[in-house]
């Protein structure tokens, strides 16, 4: 089988938002304490990269709701 231009798209945008859920919660010094990743290392591996940067609070790494990198596209036809 072959995979559609939109299925690799949607494919790519999900692991990249993976990736940048599972930094966000690897900050967390309560939980990983001398392991938790710097809130610094973050914002700077990840500046550049996200939608609408710009208008994005402060402290977007603790709000969950700011996640969306990318958002994804649906596949033409049938409304799916």
């Amino acid at each position: 089988k072959y995979h559609s231009e939109t299925e690799i798209l949607n494919k790519w945008i999900h692991a990249i938002n993976t990736r940048l859920k599972f930094d966000r919660l690897l900050t967390n010094s309560m939980r990983y304490g001398k392991k938790a990743l710097k809130v610094e290392t973050v914002l700077q591996t990840w500046s550049g990269t996200l939608q609408n940067e710009d208008n994005l609070p402060d402290n977007w790494i603790r709000k969950s709701e700011v996640l969306v990198g990318m958002a994804p596209r649906h596949p033409p036809g049938r409304n799916r």
